[in-house]
């Protein structure tokens, strides 16, 4: 190449740079350098550099899609398992409640901290308040 062809390429090069520049402020990019390295990329010294970069970018990108698929699949089945323990927490504190028919007084209580109910073994005694009177006679 003579002076006069480098110096043409150079300012093609220039003038890519700054409209693509340009144009990716005038698209409000966020980070609009991006496009200026593009240029850079493309006008590499050879054909082949520009595509074989090219083709590595694309099957990266392709590479992080798959790997971000898999990565949701996987959230989404630990998520779910997640719901599952939670509504199973959820009905083991229902079981822990003592819920009785009527108001009363509990009495007998035969626990301590730590302590298991066992099925058919009462461990305390309620008494309803509307189950019992006192009937006495005044002189």
């Amino acid at each position: 190449m003579t002076q006069t062809q480098d110096w043409q390429e150079a300012f093609k090069f220039a003038l890519a740079l700054g409209l693509s520049y340009m144009a990716a402020l005038s698209m409000n990019w966020t980070h609009p350098l991006w496009a200026a390295f593009s240029v850079m990329t493309c006008s590499l010294a050879t054909e082949g550099a520009s595509l074989g970069r090219g083709i590595l970018r694309l099957a990266g990108t392709l590479a992080g899609c798959v790997l971000g698929i898999v990565l949701v699949a996987l959230v989404a089945a630990v998520l779910k398992g997640a719901e599952v323990d939670l509504e199973i927490a959820k009905l083991d504190l229902e079981f822990t409640e003592v819920r009785t028919p009527v108001d009363g007084y509990v009495t007998h209580l035969t626990v301590d901290v730590g302590t298991q109910a066992v099925a058919n073994k009462p461990i305390l005694a309620l008494i309803n308040k509307n189950s019992f009177w006192v009937s006495a006679f005044f002189r």
